[in-house]
Parts: C-alpha cells; sequence; structure tokens
C-alpha cells in the first residue's frame, strides 16, 4: 500500500515557531561508514489503508527517542496525532456555520506540521486511542454518521463527531464503532518531543546531513516522491524514471555506505528493514526530513498543570443561568508572530447562533472570549464576553469560574462540565443563599450548609463537612452584588471561596478558591433547606 501524501495549507508561522533550526553536522570524513540503530526501535505498524504515512513516520521517531533515551518500548497512538494535526490545521477564511477545521479521517501532512502539532500536543498509549486501518474510514463521500447527517460541512456536526467521547456506529457503509476523542486518550498523552530539527532545501539533497543526524543515534522520518518501477532485483528499494503522482513517509534508522543505502523502517505492515537506495536522496526526491532531538520525561507529574490538552472535548457551558454548548476542538497559539491564532473552537448559544471562541490556556487556567456582536469574530483577537475558568483536578470534566461581561461590566458565575449539566433545588427562603450546598473545590467534595444571617443579611455563618467525619466553620460576606460573596472554611489551612451566585439559576454558584496558593476553581450545587 502506497501512502499518497495530501499536502495541506498550514501557518508557516507556525511551523517556523515550533520546529528547531538544524545543529551544526560534523564533517563527512569523521562519520562512521556504517551505523545501524535497529536495535532500539519499537515493533513494525501498518498504516493500512489510510494515508497517514507521516503521521507514522513521527509517532516512530518518538517512539525510538523513548527508547533511547528511557529504556520505554512504547506504543504510541497515531490514531491521537492524526486526530489533532486535522483539528489543529485551520482555515482563517472559513466563515460560519461552515467548517474551519479538517475531519479526522482526512489524510496528509508533512513531517514538519507533524512535527508542530506535537510541539503543543502529546501522545498517549495505544490503548487509550486504537488506530483505525481501515481505508473506508476515510472515504467520507461513502459513509455517514450515527444521526445520519455528513460531518464535512457545518462545523457543529463536524463537531458531533470529533469530540465524541463515547463509542459510536459509523456506516461507512460497513459499521466502524469507534470512540472518536476518549477521556483517556486527553488525559494520558504526556509522551511529546520538546525539541525536533527540520533538514533545509540544501540538507534534503546533501548525504552526510543524513548520515550526520544517524551517526547521532537520531533516526531521520523522511517524506520521499515515488517513483517507479524499481528497476532493481538486488533488494534495494531505488528510484524509477517514472514519477507516480505520490510521496510518502518513512523513518530511516541506519545507513551503510559499502551498499550505499539507508535502512529504512515503513508502515506497510511488513517485518524487515528496508534497504532504500542513496539515490533518493543525490536525486532530489526527498520533499521533507527532520528529526526529534529530545522528548518529555515519561515519569513527570502530568496533570492538570501541565496538561493542556484536557480543556479539548464538548462542553455544557452555564453562564449565570444561560446555557449552551462550548465545543473545544484546537490548542490556541499565544499571539505571537510565530503562533498568532487564537482559535480554540465553536459556542453555540441558546439563541440558536454560533459564535468563534478564542482564548489561552495557563496550566489549569483558560481564559476564552465569545463576542456576542461579532459571532465569526478573527481567530487573531480577544474580544467580548471573557471566561477564566480552572480545570478541576480531581474532577476533570468540570471547569469553574467566572465571566466579566463586555456588555454591562457586570460579573457573573460560570461552569463547563463534559456529560452532565448542574440542575440545583430553588431556594424558598429570603436569601438565595441559604441552604445546604454540594461543594466541589478543584474536585474535593463537601456539603456547605448556609444557615445563619445578620439582620442586613450580609454576614454569613454556616459549616462544611468533608465527608470523611470532619466539619468545620464557615464565615463569609455577601455584596453589595448580591450575586458576589466570599466565604472561608476554617479548614487547617484555610480555603476562601470568591465568587458569584448564578441570577437567572440562583441554586448553582461558582469562582475561584484559594488555600495559599495558586487559585483553583468550584462549584456548589444547593441540595436543600438546612436541616
Amino acid at each position: 500500500m502506497q501512502c499518497a501524501l495530501m499536502l495541506r495549507l498550514a501557518t508557516a508561522s507556525l511551523v517556523a515557531g515550533s520546529v528547531l533550526l538544524a545543529n551544526a553536522m560534523p564533517a563527512s570524513g569523521s562519520l562512521p561508514s556504517k551505523v545501524d540503530l535497529t536495535a532500539t526501535q519499537t515493533p513494525f505498524r501498518n498504516q493500512g489503508a489510510r494515508d497517514t504515512c507521516t503521521v507514522f513516520a513521527a509517532v516512530a521517531a518518538v517512539e525510538a527517542a523513548y527508547m533511547r533515551k528511557y529504556g520505554l518500548s512504547l506504543d504510541l497512538s497515531e490514531q491521537y496525532l492524526n486526530h489533532v494535526q486535522k483539528s489543529f490545521w485551520l482555515n482563517f477564511n472559513q466563515p460560519l456555520p461552515f467548517a474551519e477545521i479538517q475531519p479526522e479521517t482526512n489524510g496528509g501532512g508533512t513531517i514538519g506540521w507533524q512535527f508542530a502539532v506535537l510541539g503543543r500536543y502529546g501522545l498517549p498509549p495505544e490503548s487509550s486511542l486504537p488506530y483505525i486501518g481501515d481505508g473506508s474510514w476515510q472515504n467520507l463521500a461513502g459513509w455517514t454518521s450515527p444521526n445520519g447527517v455528513s460531518v464535512q460541512t457545518l462545523q457543529r456536526d463536524l463537531d458531533d463527531f470529533m469530540l465524541s467521547s463515547m463509542p459510536r456506529t459509523y456506516s461507512t457503509p460497513s459499521p466502524i464503532v469507534a470512540t472518536v476523542l476518549p477521556l483517556a486518550a486527553l488525559a494520558n498523552a504526556r509522551y511529546r518531543p520538546t525539541s525536533t530539527t527540520m533538514a533545509s532545501p540544501a540538507d534534503l539533497a546533501n548525504l552526510d546531513w543524513f548520515r550526520a543526524q544517524l551517526s547521532a543515534n537520531r533516526e531521520v522520518a523522511f517524506v520521499v516522491k515515488l517513483t517507479g518501477p524499481d528497476p532493481s532485483e538486488d533488494g534495494i528499494w531505488n528510484p524509477g524514471p517514472t514519477s507516480l503522482g505520490k510521496a510518502h513517509g518513512m523513518l530511516m534508522v541506519g545507513y551503510d555506505d559499502a551498499q550505499r543505502v539507508f535502512l529504512v523502517k515503513n508502515q506497510w505492515g511488513g517485518q524487515q528493514f528496508d534497504r532504500f537506495s542513496y539515490d533518493w536522496v543525490l536525486q532530489g526526491l526527498v520533499d521533507n526530513a527532520g528529526v526529534v532531538l529530545d522528548v518529555a520525561d515519561p515519569h513527570a507529574r502530568f496533570g492538570t498543570f501541565e496538561n493542556r490538552q484536557l480543556f479539548l472535548g464538548r462542553w455544557n457551558l452555564d453562564h449565570d443561568g444561560w446555557r449552551g454548548t462550548l465545543d473545544i476542538y484546537r490548542l490556541p497559539g499565544d499571539g505571537s508572530a510565530s503562533a498568532p491564532d487564537r482559535r480554540i473552537g465553536t459556542y453555540f448559544g441558546p439563541d440558536g447562533v454560533a459564535r468563534r471562541v478564542n482564548g489561552a490556556m495557563d496550566g489549569n487556567r483558560i481564559d476564552f472570549y465569545i463576542d456576542w456582536n461579532v459571532p465569526d469574530q478573527p481567530a487573531t483577537v480577544l474580544q467580548g464576553m471573557h471566561f477564566t475558568g480552572f480545570i478541576l483536578s480531581k474532577d476533570i470534566e468540570a471547569i469553574a469560574g467566572s465571566m466579566l461581561d463586555n456588555r454591562d461590566g457586570s460579573t457573573y458565575a460560570f461552569t463547563a462540565l463534559k456529560s452532565r449539566s448542574l440542575k440545583g433545588v430553588p431556594s424558598n427562603a429570603v436569601s438565595a443563599y441559604r441552604g445546604t450546598w454540594q461543594l466541589s473545590a478543584d474536585g474535593i467534595a463537601g456539603t456547605l450548609t448556609l444557615d445563619k444571617f445578620n439582620t442586613s443579611g450580609d454576614a454569613v455563618q454556616g459549616t462544611f463537612s468533608d465527608g470523611i467525619g470532619n466539619t468545620y466553620k464557615a464565615y463569609g460576606t455577601i455584596g453589595p452584588n448580591p450575586r458576589a460573596f466570599t466565604f472561608t472554611i476554617a479548614t487547617p489551612t484555610p480555603k476562601t471561596l470568591s465568587g458569584y451566585l448564578n441570577g437567572h439559576e440562583p441554586a448553582v454558584m461558582s469562582g475561584t478558591f484559594t488555600a495559599g496558593g495558586p487559585p483553583f476553581g468550584f462549584y456548589a450545587v444547593r441540595v436543600g433547606d438546612p436541616r
């Protein structure tokens, strides 16, 4: 099976900003005549009938780097890389309601693009998101989603497919059951290159660049313009006189000057390394090539502060009682010249209008903007309603915080949850705060009971029970904005909660809390009256 490389539009600034310049290489005379890195390669894979060759080459390079540096024989998810490299690709000029990203069923992409994507994303194990090798998976014209619509055209329909976190059956037309974006893949995507280098145009036709990289124990992921037929009968893959109009990505894992060949790891289901003639390089048929210089520590902490991929997915967004769907399908740039894009996704509001969403992510914090008046806001600006939230460490399917509304200058509560929504018990009391609340502070659950108010109603007292037999005093103040509050829970390390009560849904409140360190998110749902 040959892999036709469908080169896609990509922001050149992104690739330039994510891929390092090539290191200085030793002179050709100092290079060994033979290098063999096959002992540090992971097992052969099979791309099947899909055009995912550069994905397999890039993943193989990352796996080899982990094998060499950490002694880990990893099987990483090509399916995940192909998914994020397509959702990360952005059509800056695509108006709503049309999709501005590509479906994961598409193939193609250069080595430089795969490395650039991996500069922002990581890779989970294959078990978190297994590869689909069936060629019909990428033939979108021949299949339908479970609700019977094409997923190629409209953003909402594509999001239904791309952000699906549960198993669904797709008719291709034969049934394929797939979980397109499981939470486990996002949570476990820790393996990634921390630095890479790409061959310059001059390097691509220079044998010494490839030999120097391999002699420095660095595999070379590369794309070659296929020609044929191969006239050789000596077992060496040689270029032929006829262009096949296709390109293919593979991994160089050694070379032999005596035979004038590279050792190549292919992903067509074989179990032997190919011998690949030097002439492919010398004839200028290698289109792009790069190597992994270093990889992230696989044993380091990898939670909400380290893993921005946890923000990806479909969220039920509730701001002050207004409910809509927030689809986050890509990680944003930082606004710099090399990464100007800020787009993270699209919001589908209660008024039936779709709006593009831009933002920034830093550790467990997300800032995103929805412009109610400019639904198609440019991908490079931060304007509109400003949401500041924190993903909960012990509940990674929840974000809580507050929203500054540029339309009236007021601040409101917001929560965003996957797979569920918050619904509390309304209060019959004069004060909507009076009651028993289920509190989730950065995922730490407990019961907050507010039952004592002063005559003016701006001072509150109560208790907090942590569910394991401990009860602490709780106290705080409300106002002068009656939706705003500050409560303190007198645990050994006091927790101060600053937030807002929903105006249109006063049985829910949310905001941030601190305990002598950085801020975290919290939300609380009223479950009944005090006992």
